[in-house]
């Protein structure tokens, strides 16, 4: 029973994060999908048309069938003018989605209406292709094969001969069932793949000794910000340098340094907000970007914050204090970059180390340069 619940759990924690955070690839490989599996369907109706005569010679055209092949290219088109315009993920889906109903209402009319008197071909098939046709979350795509089953069994219990149909139904409550299993096994596989993927990116993505973003990845994040934010950035970049830890390295060996490094990312990582980017930039040296904030007297409180955390850090059986200098740079509407703000920041770090150390000196960016 708890293994049970473990894995549900997992299933579906690891199903929602997959469907929110891979909603963007997901859209764009369900556009791939929808342009190669439209102009499949095609190209299957002309196969179908071609062959069937040969094989059933009494076998005769239907206006459904006739309209299946313009349907499928219309969704091409579709998907040819979505990929250009790169429209909404909602509109990729309902897309797919109305895409997999005319696939149900060409297969429902073309097995129960266009030939009533022969056993069903498609509707079983259609059901076991579904869960592998889209990447979607269960309740759309089986939300579109349920009602289409209730029409089926309803249509097939009323157009059809009585022995024809309970033998169509059946086989299409097989598929079903078969889908079902089809789509567990392979959600399963593609939620294992989205696990690893994101354990590997946040492998590479986080500093393995403080367990905050390494120089790399914040780098790139605080970049983006500033360019998503342009002139209209409000921020503070603050770089934090402990002081005298050659001198702690030498004194304490390189593990009480260690274990001090990773004290620190805990205490930023307190400290500061979730929204904030804090990064380990190398060494002793640690960095962070705060998002809309500027104000002295809120950076003042959380350097003080940080001083009143770092006073006694536990070191084996000891016990420590350390102390640390701070750079800030503040830029509210400047436009500032990320080079500009950081040679501010380190600007204004130098002015803390030769003021004594254990002290914040902060920086306002303007386009004529930085006041302190």
């Amino acid at each position: 029973m708890k293994l049970f619940k473990k894995t549900f759990l997992w299933l579906s924690e690891n199903y929602r994060a997959y469907f929110r955070g891979e909603r963007n690839q997901i859209a764009q490989q369900n556009l791939r999908l929808l342009e190669h599996l439209s102009l499949i369907a095609a190209g299957l109706l002309i196969f179908f048309f071609l062959v069937t005569p040969v094989v059933l010679p009494d076998w005769t055209i239907t206006l459904y069938h006739i309209l299946f092949l313009p349907a499928s290219l219309l969704f091409w088109l579709v998907s040819l003018v979505f990929q250009r315009k790169k429209v909404s993920c909602r509109f990729v889906s309902l897309a797919c989605l109305l895409f997999q109903a005319v696939l149900f209402s060409f297969v429902l009319f073309i097995d129960l209406l266009a030939a009533p008197n022969t056993p069903a071909s498609f509707m079983p098939g259609l059901c076991i292709a579904l869960p592998v046709l889209f990447i979607m979350p269960f309740h759309y795509s089986y939300g579109v094969m349920f009602t289409f089953e209730v029409l089926y069994v309803w249509a097939a219990s009323r157009f059809k001969d009585p022995f024809l149909a309970q033998y169509d139904i059946l086989n299409s409550v097989v598929g079903i069932a078969f889908s079902i299993a089809v789509a567990e096994v392979i959600m399963r596989l593609r939620l294992r793949d989205y696990a690893s993927r994101m354990k590997y990116k946040q492998l590479s993505t986080l500093d393995t000794l403080s367990g905050i973003l390494n120089k790399m990845a914040w780098t790139e994040s605080v970049k983006q910000y500033l360019w998503l934010q342009g002139p209209s950035a409000a921020c503070s970049m603050a770089i934090l340098d402990i002081d005298d830890f050659k001198h702690i390295n030498d004194q304490l060996g390189h593990f009480a340094g260690d274990q001090i490094l990773r004290h620190i990312g805990a205490v930023l990582s307190e400290v500061f907000r979730a929204t904030d980017l804090v990064g380990r930039f190398g060494g002793d040296e640690f960095v962070i970007l705060l998002k809309g904030t500027t104000k002295p007297a809120i950076l003042e409180k959380k350097f003080r914050s940080i001083e009143e955390q770092l006073s006694h850090i536990s070191v084996g059986e000891m016990s420590i204090k350390v102390t640390c200098s701070m750079g800030v740079a503040t830029a509210a509407g400047e436009g500032i970059e990320f080079d500009a703000a950081f040679q501010a920041a380190d600007a204004a770090l130098y002015q803390a180390k030769s003021r004594g150390k254990n002290t914040v000196v902060i920086s306002r960016c303007e386009h004529n340069g930085c006041i302190s």
